[in-house]
């Protein structure tokens, strides 16, 4: 997610291979996060782009007339599931597929 993302054109127009740079929208794509806590946008956890909030979600799954984003960065805490997913508010899914990172077990499912 990102505050410059108006468009699904912009992903199209996305020239590859790419870097990633340190700001603006590829950085934004590939770099924001959710936060449940969160109210629009604000500065990213990790010091690089934002964390976003479900009304950041609703109105964009709204706009673009779909029901669910997938995300694919979050690593999984254990290898008992190699296919734990976790959700907010179940329209911003997060795909954990490694080891060692905290996945708060509330939002686990398998």
């Amino acid at each position: 997610m990102s505050p410059e993302f108006d468009s699904m054109d912009k992903i199209r127009e996305i020239t590859r291979p790419a870097d990633c740079p340190d700001k603006g929208f590829l950085c934004d794509l590939l770099w924001s996060d959710p936060g449940e806590d969160t109210v629009g946008f604000r500065d990213g956890d990790r010091g690089v782009s934002y964390n976003y909030g479900p009304d950041v979600v609703a109105e964009f799954l709204q706009k673009h007339d779909i029901s669910l984003i997938v995300r694919g960065r979050h690593p999984m805490v254990s290898l008992y599931n190699k296919h734990i997913v976790c959700q907010m508010n179940k329209s911003c899914c997060r795909v954990c597929t490694k080891l060692r990172h905290q996945c708060d077990s509330e939002r686990v499912i398998s």
